[in-house]
């Protein structure tokens, strides 16, 4: 029926036959394979191969009935219960392979499987020791054919009669759909298209040879279905629903800004943008905690599997034009299919022309070879609506509240503190698309729930807070005042300048000023400051307080220019006792800088040059 090369410690292939699987070990020596290993578990009408597990699916017994999954581990095989999906009700012909899917959903082995007698979608979790329903999803369609993929954990369901697929994303909800059902097209100027290729005809003749690739014998082209992410969650009314969803998939992170960006633009409520910031905070947390600590099943539970070390690869298909590097094998060509024709690299003599079935089931084989490279026709993509013109729906809040929805194996795309500041907020507020009063408790909001989930909230955002509070019409100097004293807004260098920047309209800003550049050790600006503001006597008491190495001629020059012999009198005098008692300054009054300063204490208090 089929082979598959394993990466076991024993074994380097499995061939599978109608009556069992055979486990064969190669001897270098003798150039040759040598039968190892019988397993029996026959008669077997059909097989499905995953080499993203090194799981096999095949169904067995007299009535095809049952099916099992088994998995070629590194070190050992691994058997799965067998089970019945439809409990007796598999009909004359028996259970048939189009209907089956195996692979991986999040942290789980599954099997899916569509029964046609109900219009259902019937998803199993597997584990070495048990076999358990996960849920079950009404397809509500009466005869039609379908067609099963599997893409980033979402089991995608394909209506091949009516040309539209339904997406189940079970950690989303066991009982209905992620979203309406949405159409499959191809990316716009895909060179991989050729002008006379439509989508809509080939999909009734697909072929499903892995998960999410597609064998379309009749154009001789492979494809690979992907998600259109960005569309898709504008498909969803729902905010919450979307952004879920995003977090859940993988390289979302544009989508989510995107998401997030259009949702401050379209004037949600602030309680609506409070929440959606606190579930991305908190999916923030739970992805950290998830990678500093991983929480995986183990081989003592019942649900254990094998996760091989590249599980996270999947196959990948290369335009012809793209040229990669491919392992120097032989290779067979699916009916030569021009520039966007199907060349599949594989261990197959050369010329061998495989069409139909025979297809499916050669290229089945050789899943696991070449890290699933294919050369072939480009992609398809599963579209939602376009965005233009479309508004939200209100927020579930239920939904919002009921956090464990997330779990930290499930967040697999995140932006930081800075992408959100940089790619959302700052982009509408320089745009003038949403206005400093409106944006600022928002980013308030924001700070407190990053807080709240132990991170440590990035100096920008605390920048730009101050930025919105300055901008506010008029502006909120009493708030900025209150959020500096209670720590909201934590101590910098470039903060202190905002706030120095508008000590002449809000006068006690220059000392919040003063209290942040003393938190963070800024000595030398600090008494610049005070020498501007004409406070030579602070600044003196300052350094004599630290120990602080200055430069005479800079107080000096401060004294002199307040006019007040009296103060320029107490600076003379603390450097030339500073002097005496030999405490370095980094410049005396014996200096050439300071030569001036000293005549002019000489002139002024008719002290002699001696």
């Amino acid at each position: 029926m089929g082979t598959v090369w394993m990466e076991n410690e024993s074994y380097d292939l499995c061939v599978i036959t109608t009556m069992g699987l055979e486990f064969h070990k190669f001897n270098s020596r003798a150039d040759s394979m040598k039968l190892s290993k019988v397993s029996k578990v026959g008669p077997l009408h059909w097989y499905q191969y995953n080499h993203q597990l090194r799981a096999i699916l095949f169904c067995s017994g007299p009535r095809r009935a049952s099916v099992q999954v088994l998995q070629l581990g590194s070190s050992a095989i691994i058997k799965t219960p067998k089970f019945e999906p439809q409990q007796g009700d598999s009909g004359a012909s028996g259970l048939r392979r189009q209907d089956f899917l195996v692979g991986p959903l999040y942290d789980r082995l599954i099997v899916a499987h569509i029964k046609y007698s109900t219009q259902e979608l019937l998803v199993f979790q597997v584990g070495k020791d048990c076999v358990a329903l996960l849920a079950v999803q009404p397809l509500f369609s009466a005869s039609e054919s379908f067609l099963m993929s599997l893409i980033d954990s979402i089991i995608v369901v394909h209506f091949l009669d009516s040309k539209f697929s339904l997406l189940f994303d079970l950690r989303f909800s066991s009982e209905k759909a992620v979203c309406a059902p949405l159409p499959i097209g191809a990316p716009s100027g895909d060179a991989a298209f050729a002008e006379d290729t439509d989508v809509e005809l080939i999909i009734g003749k697909w072929q499903l040879v892995y998960p999410n690739v597609v064998l379309d014998t009749h154009n001789g082209r492979c494809w690979q279905l992907r998600l259109r992410l960005d569309n898709i969650a504008f498909s969803m009314p729902d905010r919450a629903a979307a952004l879920f969803f995003l977090l859940r998939r993988l390289n979302a992170d544009e989508v989510i800004l995107k998401l997030l960006r259009s949702t401050l633009e379209e004037h949600c409520t602030c309680e609506d943008a409070f929440r959606l910031l606190s579930v991305l905070n908190k999916a923030r947390m739970l992805q950290e905690s998830a990678a500093s600590s991983p929480a995986k099943e183990h081989k003592s539970s019942r649900w254990w599997f094998y996760t091989p070390k590249d599980s996270n690869k999947g196959w990948v298909v290369v335009p012809d034009s793209g040229a990669a590097a491919v392992p120097a094998l032989a290779s067979a060509t699916v009916r030569d299919g021009g520039a966007g024709g199907g060349t599949i690299k594989g261990s197959l003599r050369e010329g061998t022309l495989l069409s139909g079935a025979d297809a499916v089931d050669t290229i089945g084989q050789q899943a696991g070879m070449f890290d699933g490279i294919f050369r072939g026709g480009g992609y398809l993509e599963i579209f939602g609506v376009e965005e233009a013109g479309y508004r939200w729906a209100l927020i579930d809040k239920e939904l919002m509240l009921n956090q464990a929805l997330l779990e930290g194996s499930d967040v697999r795309s995140m932006v930081s503190q800075q992408e959100v500041l940089d790619n959302v907020f700052s982009p509408l507020f320089l745009a003038n698309r949403v206005s400093a009063d409106r944006l600022l408790p928002i980013v308030i909001e924001n700070i407190r729930s990053t807080a709240k989930y132990n991170h440590r909230v990035d100096v920008a955002l605390h920048e730009f807070m101050v930025r919105l509070c300055l901008e506010c019409s008029p502006p909120r100097y009493t708030s900025l005042h209150y959020l500096i004293q209670y720590h909201v807004i934590e101590a910098s260098r470039v903060i202190a300048r905002m706030l120095l920047q508008v000590d002449e309209a809000y006068p006690g800003a220059t000392q919040l000023a003063l209290d942040m550049l003393l938190k963070v050790d800024a000595h030398e600006e600090l008494i610049m400051v005070l020498l501007q503001r004409q406070q030579v006597i602070s600044a003196l008491k300052y350094v004599r307080e630290r120990n602080i190495i200055v430069s005479a001629a800079s107080f000096l020059k401060a004294a002199k220019a307040t006019g007040d012999d009296s103060i320029f009198y107490a600076t003379y005098k603390f450097f030339e006792s500073l002097n005496e008692s030999k405490v370095v300054a980094s410049q005396s009054l014996h200096d050439e800088s300071c030569a001036e300063y000293v005549k002019h204490f000489n002139a002024t208090f008719r002290v002699s040059d001696k």
